[in-house]
């Protein structure tokens, strides 16, 4: 009885924090229309991206340029473009660690136009709870500044930040989205589309989550390696009508 109890309580939070944070994001995979499949992961999409997608999406459905019938894109700086098998760079580097919680970046999944990175969360087994409650009450904040930031700076002095609203105009600085995440049981994991590509050079990173005890954690890699793998992305269809 008290599981029930607990999966019931479980479920109402979920939905409140969803209508306190908008909907989740959409799947990599999803088509058809803006919103695509909502993720069913139990991690729910922290307020300032949530405000973003909901902006992006209804701009996007009043723009008769980004749809057009069924089908819909987003622009380059707000996801990759569809149709498109990304190279690989294997990359597994901690950003952050605290007494009970660890941030890795994994992966880089390179495009033409930007790259995806996959972010991982491990809690400590003795923080388990807690980590998952800051989750929770991370989302439900209303000003989002006790959320994860990212901040990547290029080798040319540019800056990529992720900023509370959205445009469909193209941006005059490198920006961060997160596209979705998920996870539960000590294990999250996230990924971020960061656009443009990176000139070559140390592409430096900036990671912080007051709310979990982490303040200004640094590390950097070679972009370079970014903009070799990009040559190896390849277009598996390509769009029939208006191109991106």
């Amino acid at each position: 009885m008290s599981s029930a109890i607990e999966t019931c309580r479980s479920g109402a939070r979920q939905r409140s924090c969803e209508r306190s944070c908008g909907p989740k994001a959409p799947s990599r995979y999803a088509s058809g229309s803006p919103s695509g499949t909502p993720s069913r992961s139990g991690l729910a999409t922290p307020p300032r991206v949530a405000i973003r997608m909901a902006k992006t999406r209804g701009a996007a459905e009043s723009d008769p340029n980004v749809m057009a019938g069924t089908k819909y894109s987003l622009p380059a700086w707000l996801g990759p473009s569809p149709g498109i098998a990304p190279a690989v760079v294997p990359l597994r580097l901690r950003i952050a660690q605290t007494d009970a919680l660890s941030l890795w970046f994994l992966a880089v999944y390179v495009f033409p136009e930007g790259f995806e990175l996959e972010l991982l969360a491990l809690a400590s087994p003795d923080h388990v709870a807690a980590i998952s409650k800051l989750i929770t009450q991370t989302c439900r904040s209303s000003d989002g500044e006790q959320g994860l930031g990212l901040r990547f700076e290029y080798s040319d002095g540019s800056v990529a930040l992720a900023t509370p609203d959205v445009s469909l105009a193209r941006p005059s600085s490198p920006m961060i989205q997160l596209r979705f995440g998920g996870g539960g049981g000590g294990i999250w994991r996230y990924s971020y589309w960061v656009w443009p590509l990176p000139p070559r050079g140390p592409l430096k990173l900036t990671c912080d989550w007051p709310s979990a005890g982490i303040r200004g954690a640094r590390s950097e890699f070679d972009a370079g390696e970014l903009i070799d793998a990009s040559a190896r992305a390849e277009v598996v269809f390509r769009r029939t009508g208006s191109s991106r």
